[in-house]
């Protein structure tokens, strides 16, 4: 399976094999945090990842569109009862960098705050 980046000359193959583990490895982190009740809301290779191992516990999940506002973000978790959010730092969109973490950390302030 070959997953692509931002631009074409960024791309990694992973084989069935690497995506087994990988999301084995995510599977047992999660279900060590209690997440196989959980919701999940969840980009690159590790998103695959992670979709798997919420797959392979059986936890309900959604994966947001990277562009979402915080207040978007907060909405779909207030409206999906979320209690886990996984989300990577940064991913580039073109030439812009959009700051997953910052929005994610933002999300959940507002989230407590309603």
């Amino acid at each position: 399976m070959a997953v692509e980046g931002n631009s074409p000359d960024h791309h990694v193959a992973i084989t069935y094999s690497q995506l087994l583990r990988h999301g084995v490895q995510v599977f047992q982190r999660s279900k060590a945090d209690g997440s196989e009740e959980g919701r999940q809301g969840g980009h690159l290779p590790e998103l695959v990842y992670t979709m798997l191992a919420c797959a392979r516990i059986g936890a309900v999940h959604s994966i947001v569109f990277a562009g979402f506002s915080s207040e978007s973000l907060c909405e779909r978790i207030l409206d999906s009862q979320c209690s886990i959010l996984m989300t990577a730092d940064g991913v580039y969109r073109g030439e812009k960098l959009i700051n997953l973490k910052q929005i994610a950390d933002e999300a959940l302030e507002k989230c407590r705050e309603k």
